[in-house]
């Protein structure tokens, strides 16, 4: 089999949705901007509102505290990324292209999305075995075991998955 890129694969059923490309640099900028905004705010903030010496240190140490919390979350989904890119690229060491039929186990209806969360599996034919794997990694947040709003464009068709019989692993493929 050719060699794979990242950019063609959605993620895992394992870990969900592999963020690559301009996700990541969204990220990075999203820190930077958040770190730059609030050290313009410090600076300006006070002087604009005539804060005295104790009301300028809370606003400065506040606008700090929301410019950390944000970029320390930030920094997580990062880090959990790249580990899971990690792991992507040690399964695409001996995967094999697989067409085969998902379908929808379930759906999750979270209050803070649009769209539904939901839970897929696939079934396919590998060396003469019927194998079958369900989504199983956690999003942040509050959604459950294995759902996902991406597999939202996955469930119920034909999918083009990559199959790691080493690592007993599944990824789905984006669509051409």
């Amino acid at each position: 089999m050719q060699k794979v890129k990242l950019s063609t694969i959605e993620g895992s059923l394992k870990h969900g949705r592999l963020w690559i490309g301009e996700w990541t640099l969204a990220c990075y900028l999203s820190i930077c901007i958040s770190f730059i905004t609030s050290t313009i705010l410090s600076i300006f903030f006070p002087q604009e509102y005539k804060l005295d010496l104790i009301g300028t240190i809370f606003a400065i140490v506040g606008m700090n505290l929301v410019s950390a919390f944000i970029s320390i979350l930030f920094i997580f989904i990062l880090i959990k990324n790249h580990k899971h890119k990690k792991r992507i690229l040690l399964w695409l060491k001996d995967v094999v292209e697989i067409e085969t039929y998902s379908k929808k186990i379930d759906s999750y209806w979270n209050p803070a999305s649009v769209i539904s969360h939901i839970k897929i599996q696939v079934d396919f034919k590998f060396n003469e075995k019927i194998i079958s794997k369900t989504s199983a990694g956690k999003v942040i947040g509050i959604t459950g075991e294995g759902y996902h709003k991406i597999w939202t464009k996955y469930a119920d068709r034909k999918i083009n998955i990559l199959y790691s019989p080493k690592y007993d692993e599944v990824l789905i493929l984006k669509d051409r």
